[in-house]
């Protein structure tokens, strides 16, 4: 156990024998961090935080286009990667899958257990939000009049 006089706050503080009204501070573990001024306890990292070595620094942020749903990351590598065709649009620390959001002109496949960003159809709007319009040709009162398909939820397409 390392024992150093205390300057940061992400060190547990423990009495110094020698001189009481100094502290000394224990180096919180992998995956830990002490959070509060006077810290007494180190406490894991937070979901969309890691932390790969012993130290008073504080837990790190995953990058961008990762997250982490559980506490205690104790490497970079623990940080999950978005799926292909998806991103946190620059957004570090995320800690849910649906941080990751699909890339411009891709769309959410619908019903499928794993997330997959499926390239819009070639003349399908694809807005920001990752909807996926389809036009569609229809023989109604004048020929050659387009509606909209919705092709991202749900499954099936259904006209809007």
């Amino acid at each position: 156990m390392s024992k150093r006089l205390c300057v940061s706050t992400n060190a547990k503080t423990i009495p110094n024998d020698t001189d009481p009204l100094r502290c000394c501070c224990t180096e919180c573990g992998k995956g830990e961090e002490c959070t509060s001024a006077a810290c007494v306890a180190c406490s894991a990292c937070l979901p969309g935080f890691y932390k790969a070595f012993v130290g008073v620094d504080a837990c790190v942020p995953c990058p961008a286009n990762t997250f982490r749903t559980a506490r205690g990351a104790t490497e970079l590598a623990a940080c999950v990667p978005c799926h292909p065709a998806a991103s946190t649009e620059g957004r570090a620390g995320q800690s849910r899958r649906d941080a990751c959001v699909c890339d411009v002109d891709h769309y959410a496949e619908a019903g499928v257990q794993e997330p997959v960003c499926v390239v819009c159809p070639r003349a399908a709007l694809c807005e920001a939000d990752g909807v996926c319009l389809l036009r569609e040709r229809t023989g109604g009162a004048q020929e050659g009049q387009m509606s909209l398909i919705h092709i991202s939820e749900p499954t099936r397409p259904r006209l809007i």
